[in-house]
């Protein structure tokens, strides 16, 4: 398979950390590929902050000195640590009795691997000194962004305040029996190399017939450790889609673009780190020569390897095009997802997807063990076969998206909700209509830890269908069943926020109502209730509101 040579070609790079030599490196590979197929090749040098590990060290000081491999978190710096070390049981997701201020944690890694994060916010907080993890799956290393704050807004923020390290599972099992039955320091070095840098984005331009309307297929190539599903093998498919391309007659002109910093270098420690390199073309290409209009469509390709193959696409006239387009494969079809950088450009209106396995490569995400000897070459060339299909549709044979079909859908979801309203439904552009998918956190991020869901206008929709929860709680509560009520309450976040945009739509105050259940004071539960429910339903109608005027602008 010619897409499996090409990736392998790209791994032998190592690690590639927007703005490093290896990107440098990886970028003059590609560039040089895509002159002898493409009409024109540009280079866009984008501001990034260069994070890269030169040195790091673990040693257990007990009768005598015993090192351990270890890697650094980023965006951890340089500093030198002696202190005793403390193992702690599920640490950041269940209450702990052992002091650990001042001291270093050894606790096992989250079953989702991004909650890293959360286990070291919680570590900062509680007064530790360094955080070390141990993996769920054997014999691997991983690299997770960790920051100081809690939020996900485009704002910067300080540098990691403490230091964070990966370390293998085995060595990590060893050392928590050991710190369980007797007291042991640990000494820790890292030492890395944190400065401004220009990372860079690779734009192949294919000439079709419509210039006013282009195809954007893109992937990106800087990433974690080994990275060969996350994001080699798009890479690949790039470098693969213009060999192909050189036999088509373009009926849009398409454009291939292999992104910088995906997995964070913005400058200056931006709490949402990841798809910095996508927003960056975005603002300072897209925008700025005010093109977005012609942008007609973007298909990107990250995190493939093995397991069930997705397509994640924003709005219901794009999926309907990839559903009829990919008829005949194994394909499962969601929302767009603001893990990838097709959610770059979905924010703002233009149909966009992502090809993926994200789900299915867990064990291997962001490790040394993602390389050409875990992917299922079956699910490989499927994907790449999709990821053509859809491409030729609308490259080669100008396959047409019925944005029309967006304002329908809007239409039928409002109805759906009970919402019946008096507005002109074809006067609102279907772009418009792209933006009211939101990725949305339930919870707080200080109280709890959940991976981001997209849902269509969650301002509405989704505080309606918690509204339903609320009701069906209180109608539980009046027949007996206050067990019933309480499963449902555990349900129910107490707040959602939408990150980015970092607002909070209040839901109801759920820990205060299932402690007044356990007290038996059921009157009062039912009044805080049925409260909520006036509240979920007027801002519902409000934010409704807010929405549709903006819409009709």
């Amino acid at each position: 398979m010619q897409l499996l040579i090409y990736a392998q070609d790209f791994a032998s790079i190592g690690e590639v950390i927007s703005g490093s030599k290896e990107e440098k490196t990886l970028v003059n590979k590609l560039k040089s590929f895509l002159e002898e197929k493409a009409d024109e090749v540009v280079i866009h040098n984008v501001p990034v902050m260069l994070w890269k590990e030169k040195h790091v060290s673990l040693n257990i000081v007990d009768d005598g000195i015993r090192s351990i491999s270890t890697l650094a978190l980023p965006y951890t710096t340089s500093t030198h640590i002696v202190g005793d070390l403390v193992y702690i049981r599920n640490f950041g997701f269940s209450k702990i009795r052992k002091n650990v201020e001042g001291k270093i944690i050894l606790t096992e890694w989250a079953k989702d691997p991004d909650e890293a994060e959360h286990q070291y916010l919680e570590a900062l907080e509680k007064g530790a000194l360094a955080i070390i993890l141990y993996d769920r799956y054997p014999s691997r290393f991983r690299r997770i962004v960790v920051k100081g704050t809690y939020g996900y807004s485009y704002n910067t923020y300080t540098t990691t305040p403490i230091p964070a390290f990966s370390i293998k599972r085995e060595d990590g099992i060893a050392l928590a029996k050991e710190a369980s039955n007797k007291e042991l320091k640990a000494e820790l070095t890292v030492e890395v190399n944190v400065q401004n840098a220009s990372g860079q984005i690779v734009e192949a331009i294919f000439n079709g017939k419509k210039e006013n309307e282009k195809i954007y297929i893109t992937a990106h190539h800087d990433h974690w450790l080994t990275g060969f599903t996350d994001n080699i093998l798009g890479v690949a498919s790039l470098v693969n889609i213009a060999n192909e391309a050189t036999n088509w007659k373009l009926a849009r002109e398409m454009r291939i673009l292999s992104f910088t910093a995906e997995e964070g270098g913005s400058p200056g420690f931006t709490e949402w780190y990841w798809l910095y390199g996508s927003r960056w073309y975005l603002e300072n290409v897209v925008l700025k020569h005010r093109i977005e209009n012609e942008i007609y469509a973007v298909i990107n390709w990250d995190a493939v390897g093995k397991g069930k193959l997705t397509i994640a696409a924003s709005g219901y006239s794009f999926r309907h095009l990839i559903r009829k387009t990919t008829e005949g494969f194994k394909v499962r079809i969601e929302f767009d997802s603001s893990y990838f950088d097709s959610y770059t450009f979905s924010k703002i209106g233009i149909p966009s997807a992502t090809i993926n396995t994200m789900n299915d490569l867990v064990d291997i995400y962001h490790t040394d063990k993602d390389t050409i000897n875990i992917i299922d070459k079956n699910v490989v060339l499927e994907a790449y076969n999709v990821f053509r299909k859809i491409i030729a549709a609308l490259a080669r044979n100008s396959a047409e998206i019925r944005m029309k079909h967006e304002r329908v859908f809007l239409k039928s979801t409002l109805r759906k909700a009970g919402i019946n309203v008096n507005i002109e439904y074809l006067t609102i552009p279907p772009r418009k209509i792209l933006t009211l998918y939101k990725p949305i956190h339930r919870g707080n991020y200080r109280e709890e830890y959940n991976p981001f869901e997209m849902h269509f206008l969650p301002e509405v929709i989704t505080l309606l269908k918690y509204s339903k929860v609320l009701e069906k709680t209180i109608n539980s509560i009046l027949e007996g069943n206050v067990q019933k009520a309480l499963r449902l309450l555990a349900k129910i976040p107490s707040e959602i926020m939408l990150p980015g945009d970092e607002k909070s739509l209040p839901i109801a105050p759920i820990k205060s109502i299932i402690t007044f259940l356990k007290r038996g004071h059921r009157n009062l539960a039912v009044k805080i209730l049925e409260n909520s429910v006036e509240m979920l339903r007027r801002n519902a109608m409000e934010n409704l509101r807010e929405i549709l005027k903006e819409l009709s602008q």
